[in-house]
């Protein structure tokens, strides 16, 4: 049950001197952190923005911390999960609401841009240039490389519509 303070940069360090700290962790990825922690560990951080950057990214994280019954605490807001047993709760129903709010406005997003007739995604390559390319490929023993940078095209599209074998590979 050790008390490990968490840091991105050493000049965070003073942030947690009120802090009785037994050992500090400096680092930018705090899941990997927490793969080191035992449990009922306690982590003290400065700020929650310490850890994630938003309440999705940290509604992440918290089942990891809630697996390890992790004990955090973050200094700016006032957290201590041992005092406010229901904050992991809280974040994760934050988190799923944030995403939820997002997944309706990409949704509405689309609906709006069909009503508008838009076409979504990649346009399609049109039929002549599919010709092109496995002409360029399989006839003019162009690269694949080649083949893009000829027609203009991503190295990408080119796979996408090179003939294929029964086995799924580029003929050749």
């Amino acid at each position: 049950m050790a008390v490990i303070g968490f840091i991105h940069q050493s000049d965070e360090r003073p942030n947690l001197a009120d802090y009785p700290c037994e050992q500090y962790f400096q680092g930018n990825d705090f899941a990997l952190f927490i793969g080191k922690l035992n449990i009922k560990d306690t982590i003290v951080i400065s700020e929650l923005l310490t850890i994630q950057k938003s309440t999705r990214q940290l509604g992440e994280i918290i089942p990891q911390l809630i697996t390890k019954d992790i004990r955090l605490i973050a200094l700016k807001e006032g957290v201590d999960t041992e005092k406010n047993k229901n904050f992991y709760q809280n974040v994760l129903s934050l988190a799923e609401m944030e995403k939820k709010l997002l997944q309706k406005r990409i949704q509405i997003g689309i609906n709006q841009a069909k009503k508008r007739k838009t076409v979504l995604g990649r346009p399609r390559i049109d039929d002549k240039t599919i010709e092109k390319i496995n002409e360029l490929y399989h006839k003019r023993n162009h690269t694949i490389q080649m083949t893009a940078d000829k027609l203009k095209i991503s190295v990408g599209a080119v796979y996408k519509y090179l003939i294929k074998d029964d086995k799924g590979r580029n003929l050749k």
